[in-house]
């Protein structure tokens, strides 16, 4: 059980990397959201950002279970 919960803890401070690395480009999305400007580009990478919380999520679920 420690080995999951030192795993999750691993897990989870690569979340806060990412999520530190995403702040900047969170932001520009909201400027090109407000203005109507979203490009396709910016829309491909919300997927991505989405899959990759998606992915950290399920990861840390098999470990639990």
């Amino acid at each position: 059980m420690m080995s999951a919960l030192s795993k999750i803890s691993e897990l989870l401070g690569g979340l806060g990397e990412l999520l530190l690395a995403a702040r900047d480009s969170v932001r520009q999305w909201q400027r090109d959201w407000k203005q109507g400007q979203l490009s396709e580009g910016s829309k491909v990478l919300i997927g991505v950002w989405l899959a990759a919380a998606l992915l950290l999520a399920l990861m840390c679920a098999n470990l639990l279970l």
